[in-house]
């Protein structure tokens, strides 16, 4: 009761957690009505990289699966709200939603749903809609809001009760799986929100406490800021520097080499100019769909494995990086 998230999402990846399921259940579309079944395989990848992060904070948490994001990361309030009543009828307390809408469309019975499972002692944390400072469900008051500022360490946050949306939490990206692919780096308001049921059922867990107020004040005593303007919450990487030598011929033959096997990814001939600590992510080289591709050429080309425990955001900033990444 107390160990199981309940995640509503795209699914999961049963061969990668499948120890760790409670069970699961699909909502879907027939002849344009809703439907249940047993199909809850993630086919997008979002919901397993949702699991990723809340196995990283709490480390012996087993998830009950809802899917209602088809391969394309699309839903409806409709199947949001049968997921939330199905809801109701489990034992499970802790709800995970990384999805958010800000269509007004039934959203009386978003709100009602939400409202009933908040009686029933259920806590819901739910993400903001990303690059927006509210949407629903995260900003009802029988739901626990988080958004996504960014932070020195993964494990700052801010939180105060009295807010429409009560948490801002890391959207720095963050390492899952290499199988995931696209979300092999997972970021934004989803993983804000992840981490933070993650951090939720460690409090229950250690604290033997499933109270949504006793839980908002440990939170908010935990926080690093309780009282914020909007013009705090900061969305701007600081990136970090690397040093080193670079005038010396074995680096420069290193700038090639690596530069080499980024173009064999990203054709972009921006690539052939870049020098040791040109931005990759504001040159837009990398983004989230091509950072296996180029750990997977380092690899070949350095005749290297390397480990998955040192690949983070920053590792692809900079060629340097790479280089550093490669070095171990």
């Amino acid at each position: 009761m107390y160990n199981t998230v309940i995640l509503i999402d795209s699914g999961i990846d049963i061969n990668m957690y499948k120890n760790k399921i409670s069970g699961g259940t699909c909502f879907t579309y027939k002849n344009g009505k809703v439907v249940k079944n047993l199909n809850y395989l993630d086919g997008n990848g979002h919901g397993t990289a949702c699991a990723c992060v809340i196995s990283s904070i709490s480390k012996d948490t087993n998830f009950y699966i809802i899917k209602i994001l088809n391969d394309n990361a699309k839903t409806s309030i409709e199947l949001l709200v049968a997921a939330l009543e199905h809801c109701s009828t489990l034992k499970y307390n802790i709800i995970n939603l990384s999805l958010a809408t800000l269509d007004k469309g039934n959203i009386h019975e978003l709100k009602k749903v939400c409202q009933k499972l908040r009686k029933q002692g259920k806590i819901i944390v739910s993400s903001v809609f990303n690059r927006h400072k509210t949407s629903y469900p995260a900003s009802f008051d029988s739901v626990l809001g988080v958004r996504g500022g960014i932070f020195g360490k993964d494990d700052s946050f801010w939180f105060n009760p009295e807010y429409e949306i009560e948490c801002v939490a890391n959207i720095i990206p963050q390492f899952t799986k290499r199988e995931l692919n696209d979300y092999m780096l997972f970021g934004g308001n989803s993983k804000a929100c992840a981490y933070m049921t993650g951090y939720i059922m460690n409090l229950i867990k250690h604290n033997s406490i499933c109270e949504i107020g006793e839980i908002k004040n440990i939170l908010q005593r935990r926080s690093i800021k309780d009282k914020w303007k909007e013009s705090d919450v900061k969305t701007s990487v600081i990136w970090p520097s690397f040093k080193g030598d670079v005038n010396e011929v074995y680096m420069k033959f290193q700038l090639e080499r690596i530069k080499t096997n980024i173009y064999k990814v990203n054709p972009n001939p921006t690539v052939l100019d870049l020098k040791w600590n040109d931005n990759l992510y504001e040159k837009r080289i990398v983004a989230p769909n091509n950072c296996k591709s180029i750990i997977e050429n380092l690899e070949e080309e350095y005749n290297i494995k390397i480990n998955d425990k040192y690949i983070n955001f920053f590792s692809f900033f900079t060629v340097k990086s790479l280089f550093e990444l490669v070095k171990g």
